[in-house]
């Protein structure tokens, strides 16, 4: 199932670069539901409103709520950024020839010097976005972004 690691152009690919990833998404759904059981159980015991499982309880559906997604669909040469909450994305969509090129930057950060990978996009008009930050250890992101930027190479 591993992907070799240099790109392929390949006219069905699509690639997904999303702020939160399905792990984290699934811990804070996790959080979420212990969080509810617990503040469930201590208003059945007490008769007590549970003051910090209610606030806990809405950070975490917040963050389940919450988008910050860029979609590639290299088929229809598209892309989708999505940002806000599920039904309260703002949504914004660019072609394939909206782009100039793609920008790949490496940096050090933090105290045990970690190496990152911020993957940006340049548009015609000069401005350029961000699409992605990653650890550099995140080697299938690394792929997906390398596979991705030979579509923009040509």
């Amino acid at each position: 199932m591993d992907k070799p690691l240099l790109p392929t152009k390949k006219q069905d690919d699509n690639f997904t670069f999303s702020l939160l990833s399905f792990g984290t998404r699934t811990g804070y759904a996790v959080m979420l539901l212990c969080i509810v059981a617990a503040s469930a159980l201590m208003y059945s015991e007490r008769r007590q409103l549970p003051i910090l499982g209610i606030i806990l309880s809405c950070f975490a559906l917040f963050v389940l709520c919450y988008v910050d997604r860029w979609r590639f669909n290299c088929t229809k040469k598209t892309i989708e950024y999505r940002v806000g909450l599920v039904f309260l994305a703002l949504r914004k969509q660019y072609s394939f020839s909206d782009i100039e090129k793609v920008e790949t930057e490496r940096f050090v950060k933090g105290l045990f010097k970690t190496e990152f990978i911020k993957c940006m996009l340049c548009l015609r008009t000069g401005e350029k976005k961000t699409v992605a930050i990653f650890p550099a250890r995140n080697k299938a992101l690394e792929r997906q972004w390398k596979t991705l930027s030979a579509f923009f190479a040509d």
